[in-house]
């Protein structure tokens, strides 16, 4: 679970997070776990407007694994909004997905 504001900075990420990527350094979202200099372009955090979560389903190199990524916004006190960021990783899951589709293919 990481937190990002309006451009794209990671303002807190919990232990696990940091356990699992390393330290933050005040780098960017899509720097910290694309490498990117831009944006991803597959991110939908501008979807998730001040009042609904969005969710999508993102590859990150760093780790390979592939994770769920829902977007909660937050209103702050000064009235920007920042994005609760949570993983949930599904790798196993997709892998298992993939060998059932390819035995269903074999048979």
């Amino acid at each position: 679970m990481y937190m990002i504001n309006k451009s794209y900075y990671i303002d807190y990420a919990n232990p696990a997070l940091i356990k699992e990527y390393g330290l933050i350094e005040n780098k960017k979202c899509f720097e910290f776990f694309q490498g990117l200099k831009a944006p991803c372009p597959w991110c939908r955090i501008d979807s998730a407007s001040s009042s609904q979560p969005a969710r999508w389903e993102c590859g990150f190199e760093k780790s390979g694994r592939i994770c769920e990524v829902i977007s909660i916004p937050i209103i702050n006190d000064d009235g920007s909004i920042s994005k609760l960021q949570i993983l949930h990783d599904i790798t196993k899951i997709r892998s298992y997905q993939e060998k059932v589709e390819r035995m269903n293919v074999e048979l």
